[in-house]
């Protein structure tokens, strides 16, 4: 069969095509015919409701050809909706994607009518917009997400039920709301409630917010929920996350290396620190970062100013010692950080140091918990091996 119209009509509903991959040969078809051929094709094309079935496919694929090389021609948002709106048009799932494509850049009033249409439409349509509301709040919305949240408990609903519906609801509803995946977004809301019970314990299984350890966790509600804590327990969390990553990365650890411009410091020093002299700071660290910014929010200017005097210190101590070194300029990458490692860990404030007792002992109990008998059939199972580095930490500076 030499005809591409007659190829795709006769065999594109065979099952085999429900594997996106087979579909390829006849998406190529698509653009091997004229005008007259396509416009045929269309007609003829069954198509149902969902976005996967192939005659929808090759229908977009159809429309494609046809606006190659000429102007886009953006249909109305009212008719646009009037297609989504309308399940019988067969032109849901057209319209669909070109709604979500032109919202960002639709005024005021058109992005609440496409909101207001999606939330009554599917379930991931609801998604969409419950994403959308979650970045964009628009009080608008509230009775519809009360009204779509106790009917479908949707799971992305409920982030928005708890960010911006009012608190008096929040409690009335507290049992349905207070599970693991949201108990960080309550504390942010309730944290301050004389109603609701805050447990820093559940941080350990719950969802986090905020990348981190459970007290980045703990610090970043404070923060962003406007609350207030103890004179120095910010920067005790500061210096104790500075201490865990130098104790538990010896190493470059190329999780910590990438910088605000993604730029990877520790792996260019040795080229850069002979160019410009570049100092290293404990800023390079993405959780030292994070907790400052956190500081910042809680406006804790005297602590910040005393971190920032401190990591100056270090990187004075880094550069004079760098400089009495005849071989600098020899050093790889691990040299340097090695080097500004231990100076860091060296000058750790004195009210600080018993941190570093504690991250030790923290450490040795994990390396003793994975030589426990219940975890000898898992060891065997997968012919894992157990490295001690213990001794090594004998060997810091401190």
């Amino acid at each position: 069969m030499d005809n591409a119209l007659e190829y795709i009509l006769t065999h594109y509903q065979l099952p085999k095509y429900k594997d996106f991959s087979c579909r390829a040969v006849l998406k190529a078809l698509v653009n091997t015919l004229n005008y007259a051929e396509l416009k045929e094709l269309q007609g003829k094309l069954k198509r149902g409701t969902s976005s996967s079935n192939i005659g929808n496919e090759l229908y977009n694929e159809i429309e494609k050809v046809l606006n190659t090389n000429q102007p886009q021609k953006n249909e109305p948002i009212s008719y646009l909706l009037k297609q989504y709106t309308d399940k019988r048009s067969g032109k849901v799932a057209i319209s669909r994607p070109k709604l979500q494509d032109r919202y960002d850049k639709q005024d005021f009033h058109s992005q609440r009518k496409i909101l207001k249409a999606f939330l009554a439409g599917s379930k991931r349509d609801r998604v969409w917009a419950y994403k959308k509301l979650k970045c964009n709040w628009d009080a608008f919305f509230a009775d519809d997400i009360k009204a779509l949240w106790e009917k479908y408990h949707d799971k992305d609903c409920e982030r928005v039920v708890i960010r911006f519906l009012p608190t008096d609801y929040i409690i009335e509803n507290l049992p349905l709301l207070d599970s693991d995946e949201n108990y960080s977004w309550l504390c942010t809301r309730l944290i301050n409630h004389p109603q609701f019970q805050f447990d820093k314990k559940r941080f350990s299984k719950c969802d986090h917010i905020y990348w981190g350890p459970d007290d980045v966790e703990y610090l970043y509600i404070l923060a962003i929920s406007k609350s207030g804590m103890e004179k120095g327990e910010a920067t005790r969390i500061l210096y104790k996350r500075l201490i865990t990553q130098l104790i538990n990365h010896k190493e470059i650890p190329e999780s910590y290396t990438e910088i605000g411009d993604n730029s990877t410091m520790w792996r260019g020093m040795e080229l850069v620190r002979r160019v410009d002299g570049l100092v290293p700071t404990t800023k390079w660290f993405k959780v030292v970062r994070r907790v400052l910014w956190c500081m910042g929010k809680l406006g804790l200017t005297e602590e910040l100013i005393a971190f920032e005097e401190w990591d100056k210190r270090v990187q004075y101590w880094f550069d004079r010692r760098i400089r009495e070194e005849e071989y600098w300029l020899c050093y790889s990458a691990q040299e340097y950080y090695s080097l500004f490692h231990t100076i860091v860990m060296e000058s750790i404030p004195d009210r600080f140091r018993y941190l570093i007792n504690e991250e030790l002992e923290s450490r040795k109990k994990r390396i003793e918990l994975m030589r426990k008998p219940n975890f000898d059939s898992f060891i065997d199972e997968f012919n894992l091996e157990i490295i001690d580095n213990s001794d090594s930490n004998k060997e810091l500076p401190f």
